[in-house]
């Protein structure tokens, strides 16, 4: 009976396993107090993917996910914009909103070690498994709405309790960035087929965030994480309308096979 829904419902039971695990992680969290029990949630997308991978597709699937999580040879370019790309934007956000340019703070290293795990907890299943299940039947723009929204709301538990979600924003400013945000993604994989460089990607845009004065929390103003928002969807509305909305790509089926570049 469980196989048959999932069979038919393969991507809606993705997301309420996620959205479960991650709930459940905040309630213990906000039941006890300790902020660090709302981890377990956070790689609830990974564990979500390679269950309901396994359920519906069997070992070929669950093969093609560790395939995607280690495919590392794509073209140099795709790594620099994985790198460079949302910390490039939120330092001209920066340097718009204050008239200079600013340093970065604070040591790098221990919050890539912790990043690197959360964040290939949550690639695993928003790239690695949704992304392409929703572009069977969807554009690569449609696809990527969708699943902003999707992976935004995913946050809300966590919002709701305070963590995983920038401080003294609304969450509707949080929801545009991230959806924004997801376009430039799917432009990523789509050329590269890679949840190594979703990973990457993710990692370097919360390693801006802690280490540049943007987020409200520590420049005491919402404006500059605004500017960094419209500069994130300009960027986005560039990347469709030179590569089209159909896949994001110069090459209309390299999102269908997965060839990469």
């Amino acid at each position: 009976m469980v196989r048959s829904f999932v069979l038919r419902h393969e991507l809606h039971s993705f997301y309420l396993l996620s959205l479960l695990m991650i709930s459940g992680a905040a309630g213990a969290a906000a039941a006890t107090g300790i902020e660090a029990l709302v981890l377990p949630g956070v790689v609830g997308p990974a564990i979500a993917a390679f269950v309901v991978a396994r359920v519906a597709g069997g070992p070929a699937a669950t093969a093609d996910l560790r395939a995607q999580i280690v495919r590392w040879r794509v073209a140099p370019v795709w790594y620099a914009v994985a790198v460079m790309l949302l910390p490039i934007l939120a330092v001209v956000a920066i340097a718009i909103s204050t008239g200079r340019l600013p340093g970065a703070s604070g040591s790098l290293f221990p919050r890539i070690l912790i990043l690197l795990v959360l964040m290939t907890g949550e690639e695993i299943g928003w790239r690695g498994f949704m992304l392409p299940r929703l572009q069977r039947a969807h554009s690569a723009l449609s696809a990527s709405l969708i699943l902003g929204i999707a992976w935004g709301l995913w946050h809300f538990p966590g919002y709701l309790i305070g963590t995983g979600v920038p401080l003294d924003m609304s969450f509707l400013t949080f929801l545009l960035w991230v959806i924004g945000a997801t376009i430039l993604f799917t432009w990523v994989y789509n050329h590269t087929r890679s949840v190594l460089l979703a990973i990457i990607m993710h990692v370097c845009a919360n390693l801006a965030f802690g280490a540049l004065p943007l987020l409200p929390e520590q420049t005491g103003e919402v404006r500059t994480f605004m500017l960094f928002v419209g500069l994130v969807w300009l960027s986005a509305a560039a990347v469709v309308l030179v590569y089209g909305p159909r896949t994001l790509t110069r090459e209309a089926r390299t999102s269908v096979v997965g060839t990469s570049r």
